[in-house]
């Protein structure tokens, strides 16, 4: 690919991007992105094929799938697994805060483009889930629910924001950088899981 080719797409996956974050796919229009890519509505369809594949091509070009893809051999157990996941999902919602605000948004709005996003997100969540299954049996965390356990770590995961206009009253700007809020959600998460607390 020419390098002006290349940086043609870049600015049109970099412009849908932030307007489907902000006005999600619906009500995100090719005529917008092109004009926020300063480029000719012709070239969405000629480089993607139209709206709804470069909607996925977001997907291909800013999801971290081939880490996720590499969970099996990063971990040795069950709370190694849990801390691997802590870590990659909260530096990718730091590293990419648009792409959250999209996946919430489709999940909300329970949309059509779900379970081709599901074939993108899953393989964290369904590594996720063996971990806990894996802690449970050998009684490193407490026998409970799996289904509950692996949703309150989602919930966990997921809600947190870097920052909310809503909950702005409440803090106080001491929730530190990255490693320090992946060592807090690390603490809280295996905390509600395990047996004994101390890791």
């Amino acid at each position: 690919m020419k390098a002006i080719d290349s940086d043609i797409k870049q600015r049109i996956l970099t412009a849908a991007k932030s307007r489907f974050s902000k006005q999600g796919f619906d009500g995100t229009t090719v005529r917008q992105i092109c004009e926020d890519a300063g480029v000719n509505g012709a070239l969405i369809s000629y480089y993607f094929g139209g709206k709804e594949n470069l909607f996925y091509t977001l997907f291909e070009t800013f999801f971290p799938i081939e880490s996720y893809e590499e969970l099996d051999r990063m971990a040795d157990n069950p709370v190694d697994g849990i801390k691997l996941i802590v870590r990659e999902v909260t530096a990718f919602k730091m590293r990419e805060p648009m792409m959250t605000d999209i996946i919430q948004q489709e999940i909300l709005l329970n949309s059509p483009r779900l379970s081709r996003i599901r074939d993108y997100a899953s393989p964290p969540w369904q590594k996720l889930r063996e971990w806990i299954v894996q802690g449970m049996e050998e009684g490193v965390f407490r026998r409970q629910s799996v289904d509950n356990a692996l949703m309150s770590v989602l919930g966990t995961l997921l809600y947190y924001r870097n920052s909310s206009v809503y909950w702005e009253p409440l803090l106080k700007g001491d929730g530190g950088g990255l490693e320090q809020l992946i060592d807090d959600l690390t603490v809280f998460v295996l905390g509600g899981l395990m047996r004994n607390t101390e890791h």
